[in-house]
């Protein structure tokens, strides 16, 4: 790409300037589970991401405006505004699972919104909330509160940024469960442009951005079955990405092997120290979805 400079990579994309205006953006094929990058592709996976947010983005330009100036002939490229990003992760929950479920369990509340009592695992909640996290350039994101969220961003930038993102939810939603698919909840990123105006960038309601249920398996009470990424943690038998990830959160750890289930190994010669540095750990994997719950089990050798 002679006339493109490569400004950067992530775990999923790369990012090329194409002038001072516009950037290229280049979906791969690369998957990630536990912020780490699997060493095996997913054929086309890279055009599915791009193709269901151009999709998206063409339908919700009425609520917000968004990055997107043009598609490739490739099906992965997409030629886009160049934005000052927000420094936040902006999840929105119409259902209570992962880190939400773990956070509920311990509190009866999440992100600084109490819930109602006797809530079951992937129940809908009564209205879907807004609940951001950190946007971590290494490491795992992690949830705070709005008014964290404010002193990031300004609090009427976050007002502004939890309408925009419950109503871009609402309206996608409802769209996908009259198709039979429930979008338990779902990630943002947004820009500002150059006449400070909110813009929606990177992915929309995408299989790594959003919780994909079958409505007609969906059962509350359990973990869903699910058509997005949640797959990965269990066809991972080695468990490399969460061997990788813990190492990078600085944790050494003996082996792991990973169903539906994670099962991990360690040495420490005192109990009590083992058990806060399984909980540290644990605490810290539960800011990815693919982490429900855990329970630590304490095991001496003979």
């Amino acid at each position: 790409m002679p006339e493109a400079a490569h400004v950067g990579s992530g775990k999923v994309r790369e990012l090329y300037a194409l002038d001072d205006e516009r950037l290229l953006l280049v979906a791969s094929d690369r998957i990630s589970t536990f912020d780490v990058v699997l060493p095996t592709e997913i054929p086309d996976k890279g055009r599915v991401l791009t193709g269901l947010s151009a999709f998206w983005f063409a339908r919700t330009s009425s609520i917000v405006p968004n990055h997107l100036l043009g598609l490739q002939a490739d099906g992965r490229s997409s030629e886009c505004r160049r934005l000052e990003m927000l420094p936040l992760e902006c999840v929105v929950r119409g259902y209570i699972t992962g880190s939400g479920w773990k956070d509920y369990q311990a509190t009866g509340a999440t992100s600084g919104h109490t819930l109602p009592a006797g809530l079951r695992e992937s129940d809908r909640l009564p209205e879907p909330i807004f609940t951001p996290s950190t946007k971590a350039d290494e490491g795992h994101d992690e949830n705070i509160d709005l008014d964290q969220a404010g002193e990031l961003v300004g609090s009427d930038r976050l007002q502004e940024v939890e309408r925009i993102a419950l109503e871009l939810y609402r309206f996608a939603s409802e769209h996908a469960l009259a198709r039979g698919i429930i979008i338990a909840d779902t990630k943002f990123e947004f820009g500002v442009d150059g006449e400070s105006q909110l813009v929606l960038a990177d992915e929309a309601f995408t299989p790594d951005s959003s919780r994909f249920w079958p409505a007609a398996d969906y059962e509350p009470g359990r973990a869903q079955p699910s058509f997005d990424k949640q797959f990965v943690g269990i066809l991972d038998p080695q468990g490399e990405a969460v061997l990788g990830s813990l190492k990078q959160l600085g944790f050494a750890v003996g082996d792991a092997r990973v169903g539906r289930v994670v099962d991990l190994e360690l040495q420490n010669g005192d109990r009590e120290q083992a058990r806060a540095d399984l909980e540290r750990m644990c605490e810290q994997l539960l800011a990815n979805p693919l982490i429900e719950s855990y329970e630590i089990e304490l095991v001496e050798e003979e």
